[in-house]
């Protein structure tokens, strides 16, 4: 029986397998799907809180500001990165350039865009930047080699315009 997934019906019709056995069972399948819906229950607003809050942790500072109208470079590279990561579909979401600024720094969608490619340039010629970004998009549920593959992607397509 090691290793094998019995229906339900099977394992509570079977008088071998103990209750012990068949609590256990249920629990660890509970608590199984529960780890897999989290993920997919979160709500747009949830996510996207969830992007800033890493974001902000991983760069030392706090979603207030961040999200405030400060130019200082740190602040600024922070709402990018943001940006990017939204605009890249990092989390699973269908907003506008728009949408993602209203969120991200209540700012129009130009100013995502340009966001976006600034990171994506700054990432080709830092390294240190690009690991960052690659960092965070793990953290959010990205594998390394999908955000390496999207950050190349960006940079051939800003290289034929």
């Amino acid at each position: 029986m090691e290793g094998e997934y019995l229906p339900l019906t099977e394992i509570t019709e079977n008088p071998m397998i103990p209750l012990a056995i068949l609590l256990t069972t249920i629990t660890l399948g509970a608590i199984a799907q529960r780890i897999i819906s989290d993920n997919n229950i979160l709500t747009m607003e949830q996510k996207i809180n969830r992007l800033k809050s890493i974001v902000a942790d991983e760069r030392g500072v706090t979603v207030e500001k961040m999200l405030s109208k400060s130019r200082k470079r740190n602040l600024v590279e922070s709402r990018q990165i943001c940006h990017w990561l939204m605009a890249n579909r990092v989390i699973d979401n269908d907003l506008t350039l728009g949408d993602i600024g209203k969120h991200i720094g209540k700012v129009d969608h130009s100013t995502v865009l340009h966001s976006r490619q600034a990171i994506e340039k700054l990432s080709s010629v830092d390294p240190e930047l690009r690991e960052r970004v690659v960092k965070l998009g793990r953290t959010l549920g990205r594998s390394a080699k999908w955000m390496e593959e999207k950050l190349k992607e960006s940079v051939k397509q800003q290289a034929l315009f």
